[in-house]
């Protein structure tokens, strides 16, 4: 076991480098809708429910907003076959698994499309459970999304007081807060700087990662 009950992992600039294609998708869907953008404008957004962030970018009201978000989604599932995991970060969760630590994915993207990349990089079977957005805005509120997951993990039985969660934007943090979990934030994702205060720690490589959740030297992992 590694020093936790549980790890609870955010995807998007932590599991995954989707920011390319996140934010090509995201322009593709702006531009759409009268609203041309540069797909670097949409890096600072990633992570927060795409409702919120198409709202700010363009301007629109909800009801347009609630137009471009499917559409950005069709975008999205044509592209994301591509998105490569971050060097290190699959040593990681498999160690972890071996090591018999049980774990989730908490993230605010579409929960099927969650399920699909990780089922594309191997890793979808290391984990209790993958929660993610559905249709609405609501439930890709990140307390929400950790919330199933805990209860998924209590559901399946897993000891869940000492869990922590692991992420890259304030989100992560704030949600896992709600439910009383620490969280470790990585440097490698989207998060502005700032973002880490109030963070059990803050880590810059998954090889610092791997030791501050307690595992000493995993194969794979730098």
């Amino acid at each position: 076991m590694s020093g936790y009950s549980a790890v609870i992992f955010d995807l998007d600039g932590t599991i995954l480098d989707s920011s390319p294609i996140i934010c090509r998708a995201m322009s593709l869907a702006s531009a759409e809708f009268g609203h041309p953008r540069d797909p670097e404008v949409f890096r600072p957004y990633i992570g927060p429910p795409p409702w919120h962030t198409f709202a700010e970018v363009t301007g629109e009201p909800m009801e347009v907003v609630e137009r471009i978000v499917p559409r950005y989604r069709e975008i999205y599932d044509e592209l994301m076959a591509d998105t490569p995991s971050y060097p290190g970060m699959p040593g990681l969760v498999d160690a972890l698994a071996a090591a018999g630590t049980p774990l989730a994915v908490a993230t605010s993207k579409l929960r099927s499309a969650a399920i699909t990349l990780l089922e594309g990089v191997g890793l979808a079977d290391r984990f209790v459970t993958i929660q993610g957005a559905g249709q609405d805005p609501a439930s890709a509120v990140k307390a929400t999304v950790i919330g199933t997951a805990v209860a998924d993990l209590r559901a399946a039985g897993v000891d869940t007081s000492r869990m922590v969660m692991v992420g890259d934007r304030h989100h992560d943090l704030d949600g896992a807060a709600e439910f009383g979990v620490p969280t470790i934030m990585v440097a490698w994702g989207y998060g502005l700087a700032g973002e880490e205060e109030g963070a059990l720690a803050h880590v810059h490589t998954p090889a610092e990662l791997a030791t501050a959740l307690g595992l000493s030297h995993p194969v794979g992992v730098a």
